[in-house]
């Protein structure tokens, strides 16, 4: 179960590495300004992703049902 989590980090950070190359590369920036607005835009599409995956296993799994 480590390994798996550590695969996941890897892989995001890869991921996410990449996304704000191409966005770089899209919107064209060189100043500071456009690298905090794409570093915002993945720290949010991350967030949303990670919420969504927690909500998707929290209903997958029924706390109060008794066995």
């Amino acid at each position: 179960m480590n390994r798996l989590g550590v695969y996941y980090g890897v892989a995001g950070g890869v991921s996410s590495f990449s996304a704000f190359i191409i966005l770089q590369k899209f919107i064209r920036t060189t100043d500071v300004q456009g690298f905090i607005l794409i570093g915002t835009v993945i720290i949010s599409s991350v967030i949303c992703c990670c919420t969504g995956m927690l909500i998707k296993t929290r209903k997958g799994k029924n706390i109060n049902e008794k066995k």
